[in-house]
């Protein structure tokens, strides 16, 4: 090939590769927020006092444990144990404080990918692991630290993305504990049975029968109870590559047959059109998401800020003298640098501002 046709060709791929890169610019840069976390160990800067978390006067930001491969979902027991899923490790590990030495005990080894916890207590407790393709509830004795009688919901899918399951159980029932399975992808028709929905079963029944609750979220996997309404607050991630700072991330209340409106809705109910581009014939006056019946969030967050962890400050008698009704939601934020915020809230649960 003559040296000026290889020219001309590497100069018509070059031509090509930049207009790609220009037409989907906003695409690749949000990919690289949300993939690229070029973060510095967190460990080392708290210990220098430069941690990346900043609380309020009078409060203090210490390391619990470190080294851990994934840490995911906490609870904390009636002996103020902390129980944690480490799911790189495949553990679930129990963290006692005695004089800030702290000290670790594994529960559970060999799991798949745990991720959610949920623990209830009244005479007994109840401890539910979740992992990627079961859960399981076991009898937990906080004076022991152990599990006995375990109940298990087998052949959950796990496929795609999203595969980590989240589990609470019900502040009005603790025999009744949620599900929560993300979708396998960014956004489409999900057709996997179970998948970006909420499920519900009955823990005091043999055998355990998961139906669902709820569906319509893309992306949610930690729930907290307000202690205020004894509702379940969920955090939800919404989707990725739209332009203009969308969609919004989510705060949703579970109820009962909602659809939350993935795929085709997100935040205000706003029609998803980059994913959604047919033509409809509706009533007049009716929306799109109105003929799904899709929910609105409770509260819009920022775009691809990704809230995970979210708990209302009844978990803390300080904090609930100080910030009653509040809640702390924990960021992982698409520029790679997490955070706290604060939902100021009234009695009701209706959002005055976000600290």
């Amino acid at each position: 090939m003559e040296k000026k046709t290889i020219v001309k060709l590497a100069t018509a791929l070059l031509f090509l590769v930049t207009v790609l890169l220009g037409y989907f610019w906003n695409d690749v840069q949000d990919y690289v927020n949300l993939r690229i976390h070029p973060l510095p160990d967190i460990i080392v800067l708290t210990q220098n006092g430069n941690s990346p978390l900043s609380p309020p006067e009078g409060y203090s930001v210490q390391i619990l444990a470190s080294r851990l491969d994934q840490p995911r979902t906490m609870v904390i027991d009636p002996m103020d144990k902390v129980i944690a899923a480490i799911a790189g490790e495949g553990t679930i590990r129990v963290f006692t404080d005695a004089e800030q030495d702290t000290q670790s005990t594994v529960l559970l080894s060999d799991l798949n990918r745990p991720h959610g916890l949920a623990l209830t207590c009244t005479d007994t407790c109840k401890l539910a692991i979740a992992e990627s393709n079961k859960v399981t509830i076991w009898d937990y004795d906080p004076d022991s630290v152990s599990i006995t009688s375990p109940q298990q919901i087998d052949n959950l899918d796990d496929s795609g993305t999203h595969y980590a399951k989240g589990v609470i159980f019900d502040p009005k029932n603790p025999n009744i504990l949620y599900i929560f399975s993300g979708s396998t992808c960014n956004v489409c028709h999900e057709t996997t049975p179970g998948r970006a929905a909420i499920q519900k079963v009955d823990v005091s029944e043999e055998p355990l029968e998961v139906t669902l609750f709820a569906s319509g979220l893309r992306n949610s996997l930690f729930g907290a109870i307000n202690p205020s309404t004894q509702e379940i607050w969920m955090t939800e991630i919404s989707r990725d590559f739209l332009d203009g700072g969308l969609p919004p991330d989510e705060i949703n209340i579970l109820s009962a047959g909602n659809n939350y409106g993935w795929p085709q809705c997100y935040g205000n109910n706003v029609h998803d059109r980059d994913f959604d581009n047919n033509l409809y014939q509706l009533p007049k006056g009716m929306s799109i998401c109105e003929s799904y019946n899709a929910i609105p969030p409770h509260i819009e967050l920022p775009a691809h800020v990704s809230p995970m962890g979210i708990v209302f400050t009844d978990a803390s008698a300080t904090l609930a003298k100080e910030y009653p009704y509040d809640a702390l939601v924990a960021y992982h934020e698409g520029n790679g640098q997490p955070k706290i915020i604060k939902l100021d809230l009234d009695q009701a649960g209706n959002l005055e501002k976000i600290e």
